[in-house]
């Protein structure tokens, strides 16, 4: 029988880091609620009325920017699958929001993809924003059942797959032009896509293809000393060392993954044990990092806790989650960029994906 761990005993329990959280941990209707005040708020300030696009940013003096970039386009794309996951009311938000982002696609060859912004404009592709969006599509056809959806994802990962090469010994670059570093931001989730597309095509050279990237990222970018993530290896063979909770975070997904053994699962506990004790605050339980990246480590957290029928890490990110609605939110309702902050003046300039990374925590984890 799968153990599981109530919310009010999570009140309790909540000492992952060693200190009980100091706010009260949110129930599902809350989780619910705080992602609506949100998505109400995205609507309002950070949507054009004439493309229905979502633009980059808003200011308190009124100013806004053009459309949203791809990576934060891909983040809100996210944020609307889960909420129509949870509420059946988004999905035309969705479906608008998922041909709305056709707009960004570029049929410049040598491959098709996504580009930074609508076009037409130059070629400006980076394969990571398209592998975000082939996950966003992927999740867009299991909420919808618009297969259309699953043929964009498709195609997007035709393009981020084209990003490999044989230097440094295979991976993908992070982007097209100049194809210089190979980050473990582009393949940690290039291998979740594989996955993700092998097992909603049955394609199964995709699935061996999702092995051989993670086998690649982990030979290339993993730190021995402590099992977590680097971020980018130069053609050289410089490494570049910086961690981000994204790239362990989507790396624990991979390991994690059903089509891999107990023991890839059990080096994704080891590493999620890591990540946890290094980027949560133990005093106030936030994420030590930038929302656009934080949100990716905690739905990793939940879907080990889904994988081995634990409650292990659930605490932790409801930790989080409690801290973000409490003290990272200002007076206006908008969300800093580091999940760690506690503003205490109102937000001068907010994002598109700082908004939509905080809905997107929120949703996935209700249960």
């Amino acid at each position: 029988m799968t153990a599981r761990v109530g919310w009010a005993a999570m009140g309790v329990l909540a000492v992952l880091g060693g200190a009980v959280a100091d706010e009260p941990l949110p129930t599902r209707e809350q989780l619910i609620a705080w992602a609506r005040e949100t998505l109400a708020l995205i609507a309002r300030e950070l949507q054009s009325p004439y493309t229905g696009l979502y633009l980059d940013e808003a200011h308190l003096d009124g100013r806004r920017s053009g459309p949203c970039f791809a990576w934060g386009g891909g983040v809100m794309l996210s944020a609307l699958d889960a909420a129509a996951k949870v509420d059946a009311a988004y999905k035309p938000a969705l479906e608008a929001y998922a041909k709305g982002l056709e707009r960004y696609w570029n049929p410049t060859g040598p491959v098709p993809g996504f580009d930074v912004l609508p076009g037409p404009k130059p070629v400006d592709r980076y394969y990571d924003d398209n592998a975000w969006l082939v996950l966003g599509y992927a999740e867009a056809y299991e909420v919808t059942g618009n297969a259309a959806w699953l043929e964009r994802a498709k195609a997007t990962l035709t393009y981020v797959l084209s990003g490999a090469d044989d230097k440094l010994g295979g991976g993908l670059y992070w982007r097209e032009v100049p194809r210089d570093t190979k980050n473990t931001c582009i393949n940690a989730p290039a291998v979740v896509c594989c996955y993700r597309l092998a097992k909603l095509t049955g394609d199964a050279s995709l699935a061996k293809r999702g092995d051989e990237l993670l086998a690649w990222t982990l030979a290339n970018l993993q730190d021995p000393a402590d099992g977590l993530m680097w971020d980018a290896k130069k053609l050289d063979g410089t490494i570049g060392r910086a961690k981000w909770t994204y790239n362990t975070g989507l790396t624990i997904r991979a390991l994690a993954d059903p089509s891999r053994d107990a023991a890839s699962l059990e080096q994704a506990v080891k590493m999620a044990r890591t990540a946890v004790a290094h980027w949560q605050d133990p005093a106030t339980g936030a994420i030590r990092d930038d929302g656009a990246f934080a949100h990716l480590l905690t739905e990793a957290l939940l879907f080990v806790d889904q994988r081995t029928g634990r409650a292990e890490f659930r605490p932790a990110v409801l930790r989080a989650l409690a801290f973000l609605h409490a003290r990272n939110r200002d007076a206006n309702g908008h969300y800093p960029k580091r999940w760690q902050e506690a503003p205490t003046a109102p937000i001068e300039g907010w994002k598109l994906i700082e908004q939509a990374s905080v809905v997107r925590g929120y949703l996935t984890a209700v249960e």
